[in-house]
Formats: C-alpha cells, structure tokens, sequence
C-alpha cells in the first residue's frame, strides 16, 4: 500500500511539473510576438533575406555552419507563402521554441516510459526554467537546435546501451550530424558523446562488444563523411578566430564561471542567486557521492548511474575542451558554448535525483529545483515583457526620423539592429561598420568626421544623432566647439539591450542658439 501510494505521489509530482514546464513553452511562445532583436539575432534575419546561395555564402564568411540559417529560411519563406505581411523577426522567435518543444515530446514518449513520470516531468521543467535555458526559448539564434539535437542524440545513446536498435543508431548519427552542421561547440559534444559511448559500449556490452563497436565506427564514418562537404569552409571560419577576434582570452576564474553559469540563477538579487547556485552544487555532490557509495547495491541502478554520470561528462568534456584550446592556442570560448551539452547535465541530474528512495531527500530537493526554476524563468519572462514595452515605445520615436533624413550612430551595433528597422541610410561616426553586416544591409555607411555631418546640414538635409553610452556627451561637445549644436528629442530609448538618446542636429547660426540638453544614459 505505502508503495502503490508512492508511485502515486511521484507520478503527480512528475505530471504538474510537466504541466508546468508546457505553460512557460505557452509563455515563451507568446513573448515570441515581439519584433525586438539584438546584434548577433540580426545576423540571422540578414541570412534569411538573401536567396538560398546568397545566404549560404555570406554564412561562408561567418562563424557558424548553415543549417539553422537554412531551418529558419524555410520556416519564414513558408509562412510568408500564405501571408506575404507576415513579420519574419516573430516567425523566427517561434522557430526558437520548436526545439524546445521537441524536448517536450521526447520527455513524454521517450523518458516517462524508460524512467517514468517524475524523471520525464522534472527534466521538462529543468529544460526551460533552470538558468541561462529560457533566454534561448525566443533567441534567434542556433542554440536552441544545437540543444535538441544532442539531447535528443545523447537519448538514443542510452537505447543503445539498453537494446540497441537499428533505429537508434540511425537517430544518433543523424542528430549528431545536426549537431555539427548547427553550432562547432555542438561537434564538439557530439564528439564527446560518440567517446563516451564507445567506452561505455567496451566496458557493457562484453557479449557483443565486437559487433557494438564496428556499428559505433561505421556510424562515426558516415558523419565525417557528411561532414566532409562543409570541412573546407570550417577550416576557413575558425581560421578567422585569431588574437584579436572578440572572444576574450580565460582566466583560472572560468572554471567557476562555467558552474556560475549552469546553476547560478539571475533573478537580480545578489545573494539569493549565489545561495540557490551553491545549494544546486551540494545537492549534485551528494547525489554523485551516494551513486558512488552505492555502486555495488544494485547492478541496474549502477548502470542508470553511469548513465546518468555519462550526461554530467558531456558538459564537462565540452567545457574543459573549449578551455584547453583557449589556454593553449587562441580564446575560441564563452560561457553560453556551453548550451548544446546542458541538456544532457540535466538529465544526468533530474535522474539521480528522481530516483532517490528517501522522501527527506527528495521532497526539499525537489522544493528547492521549483525555488530556482519559477525565480529564474519569471526573471526571464518579465525581462522579455520590459523589452517588449519599451520597443514600442522606441519604434515610435524612431518612426519621427524622416525617410529622406541622415542618421548618424556612436556605436556599430546599434547602428546595425537600428537600422533594420528604419528606412535610410547612417552613417557610424568615426568608424566603418562590420564587412558582413555592410554585405548584408547596403545601407549603412562610415563617415570618418564631422565635416561629413556639416556638408549634409549645410545642404539643408535634417540630421539626427542616436549617440550610444556616456561617450556620447564627449562626441557632442566636440562638435558643438566646431558649431555643430544639437536638441535632444527623447531620451532612455532601449532597443532589445541597448540605451541611447536621440538628437537633432543643427548648425549654430542658422536658426538662432540651439538649446543643447544631454541626459545620462539609464543603464
């Protein structure tokens, strides 16, 4: 009776939290009608706009393989097929979400029938609420695929452990192919995985370990033979990481960065965020060190247990590869790298944790996931909304800017995001824009001094300023000495990430004293 009541309490717990995890994929889906985008999203929404060869050559001189450029391209040139209006910025959001949602239906069909309702629900909820996870639900970006396509590789490797399978080495090649066709540090956990699976496949499956590893070879044949057509442009993109790409170099700091980054919440609160990150680190220390002291108990909880510990190492070796290679050669990795093998780290937690038999362990352990999983993703969801906000409210001071006006920006980026909006050409003061970006969107310009602003004013054409951070006050005074003034007309406007004021520019002399007003940016 105690047992059935059990089963009975795990599978509700598993199925709300299963619940809960398909609102906040509702939730991400209706945040998705918002038409904000940052710098590195509007790469991908300059990809899409080109034809298909276009595209795929200007992805050449970038540094990420095509296949999602290729993935968001049919989704929006589908949709717009039926509706020519449709916004490709919110078919890309949602593109977002539809990994994720893939997740969801793998935790349904394939988790909660090999480890049950609570390892199924919970890993559903870690997926979207733990932290850094739901910044990438409407990113458009690749990470979300990079996620889905090693997870889902990373599920069929524990089938073949299990069985075996035609189909699941099918799946594991094809998604490991994904994986390296979407993001390089996806490769890079589709080869740690493949690693760990031939070991695994050597010490399990002692029966058929011969025939297990002839299939584990020819599937890592067929995938470096697909791979084979994209090599030559791989080996040309990560040429372009040298020592002054804008990766920064590593400190022995990253290494806490890295656990800082997986289990450190941002809800905004210092302190709370730091006490939630190390009670996730103690709870997976202790659930590592009970696997470990309880190894020998029980033969198949022992082989869940590596398996479980086989996710937690695909995180680790991705990590420790890209910071290796930045220790030895050139900086190549951030934190976020990190994102395709989280999925896998997740798994590996909710399943030692879902089977814990100890009630005083379990419920406070699941107390404290649901503590930093509601923080985490309601930090996110009201960020998203703030955005949402104040991009009206930018778009509408932008919409006051003529089409036949001059713009001139501070700083590229917002130049770059700024100027998908509008409908002119800018210029970027002192500076000339990304090669790429300029192939991209012909309509951003340089201009290296003030007399380019002068001779535009003096030919009566209306010039405005969009100046980006503290600098600004310093670029207006040095034009104001030169007889350049300027009338700030809104202040504080923040697209996606980025502050700035707008201002229109006149020549001193021509329609009187100017009054000049220069506000802080609020960062």
């Amino acid at each position: 009776m105690k047992n059935k009541e059990k089963t009975t309490w795990l599978q509700t717990a598993g199925i709300l939290l299963f619940a809960a995890a398909c609102t906040m994929a509702l939730y991400s889906l209706y945040l998705c009608f918002g038409s904000d985008i940052w710098y590195d999203e509007l790469f991908t929404e300059g990809f899409i706009s080109q034809p298909v060869g276009r595209m795929i050559s200007l992805a050449v001189k970038d540094v990420h393989p095509p296949l999602y450029y290729l993935l968001v391209k049919i989704a929006v040139d589908f949709c717009r097929f039926f509706v020519p209006s449709a916004n490709a910025v919110i078919i890309s959001k949602v593109v977002s979400v539809l990994p994720y949602l893939g997740l969801l239906g793998y935790s349904l069909v394939f988790l909660r029938r090999r480890y049950g309702w609570l390892c199924a629900g919970l890993f559903s909820f870690c997926i979207f609420a733990m932290p850094q996870m739901a910044n990438y639900t409407t990113e458009v970006r690749m990470y979300g695929f990079a996620l889905f396509f090693i997870t889902a590789a990373f599920f069929h490797a524990g089938a073949i452990l299990e069985n075996g399978g035609k189909r699941n080495w099918i799946a594991l090649t094809v998604f490991g192919i994904c994986a390296a066709y979407t993001h390089y540090f996806a490769a890079v956990s589709a080869a740690v995985l493949y690693v760990g699976l031939a070991v695994l496949l050597y010490v399990r499956k002692k029966d058929t370990r011969t025939k297990s590893l002839l299939t584990w070879l020819l599937c890592v044949g067929i995938s470096v033979l697909a791979y084979l057509l994209w090599l030559p442009d791989a080996v040309g993109q990560v040429s372009q990481v040298r020592e002054n790409y804008w990766i920064l170099p590593l400190t022995l700091s990253c290494f806490g960065g890295c656990v800082k980054f997986v289990l450190k919440p941002s809800t905004g609160y210092q302190w709370p965020d730091y006490v939630l990150a190390v009670l996730l680190f103690l709870l997976l220390a202790g659930l590592l060190a009970a696997a470990f002291f309880k190894r020998k108990e029980d033969e198949k909880k022992a082989g869940e247990d590596v398996y479980a510990f086989f996710g937690l190492c695909i995180l680790a070796g991705t990590a420790l590869f890209g910071i290796a290679v930045s220790f030895l050669m050139r900086p190549v990795f951030i934190y976020r790298y990190m994102l395709p093998s989280m999925g896998c780290f997740w798994f590996g937690f909710v399943s030692l944790l879902s089977r814990q038999k100890k009630k005083r362990v379990l419920v406070p352990a699941l107390v404290l996931l649901c503590l930093v999983g509601a923080a985490d993703y309601s930090a996110f969801a009201k960020g998203e909304f703030l955005k949402k906000e104040q991009m009206d409210r930018t778009l509408e001071e932008l919409s006051r800017i003529g089409e036949e006006d001059a713009v001139v920006f501070n700083f590229d980026q917002v130049q770059a995001v700024a100027g998908y909006y509008m409908n002119q050409e800018s210029w970027l003061y002192g500076n000339e824009p990304e090669s790429l970006i300029k192939e991209m969107f012909p309509d951003i310009h340089g201009i290296q001094d003030m007399e380019g602003i002068r001779q535009k004013l003096q030919e009566g054409q209306r010039v405005w300023f969009i100046g980006s951070g503290l600098i600004r006050e310093d670029i207006l005074k040095e034009w104001a000495k030169e007889g350049i003034l300027s009338v700030e007309t809104a202040d504080s406007c923040l697209l996606e990430r980025y502050w700035f004021n707008i201002y229109r520019l006149e020549l001193g002399g021509m329609t009187g004293t100017a009054e000049r007003t220069i506000s802080r940016m609020k960062d």
